[in-house]
């Protein structure tokens, strides 16, 4: 049962880590539009077993693509930007309501952007989490060859 565990954690991680990452390097194919804030703001993430206050940025803005006009809610392509309030504060100093933007699109799907070309950390931690668990698995498995291959010689002597 733990391997099965480890083994979801495993795939689970690397798939979502290295799909994220191909991601970040397909994001710099995408195209660039102009764009403006309607509306930006942050938000504290409730969460009461967490003591240090989080806070998540919520924002729309609005772009032309091909004479068609889209709204976006994407600070980055993994998502809402979050952390402390003073990070908020800076990105909503950064990027005022009303102002014009650079936003990037995804050519093949005019709907899916972003305003800032970057991806956080969080790939690299499922990297590494799908690898730690990997290894949990490796040293399950040589654990029980070397208990059973041990144990096999105990019963049928080879010598």
């Amino acid at each position: 049962m733990l391997v099965l565990v480890f083994g979801f954690l495993a795939i689970g991680g690397l798939y979502f880590g290295f799909r994220d990452i191909r991601v970040k390097y397909d994001i710099g194919n995408w195209k660039v539009a102009d764009g403006r804030i309607l509306d930006i703001g942050y938000k504290e993430i409730a969460n009461p077993e967490y003591p240090i206050k989080e806070f998540r940025i919520n924002m729309s803005y609005e772009y032309v693509v091909n004479s068609e006009y889209y709204i976006g809610h994407y600070y980055t392509i993994d998502g809402s930007a979050e952390g402390t309030k003073e990070n908020m504060e800076s990105i909503v100093k950064k990027f005022p309501k009303h102002s014009s933007v650079t936003v990037y699109y995804d050519p093949q799907r005019p709907g899916d952007s972003c305003l800032v070309r970057d991806i956080t950390w969080k790939p690299y931690i499922f990297i590494g989490f799908g690898l730690f668990s990997s290894w949990v698995i490796f040293r399950i498995f040589k654990g029980l060859r070397e208990f059973y291959g041990k144990r096999w010689e105990r019963i049928i002597p080879t010598g």
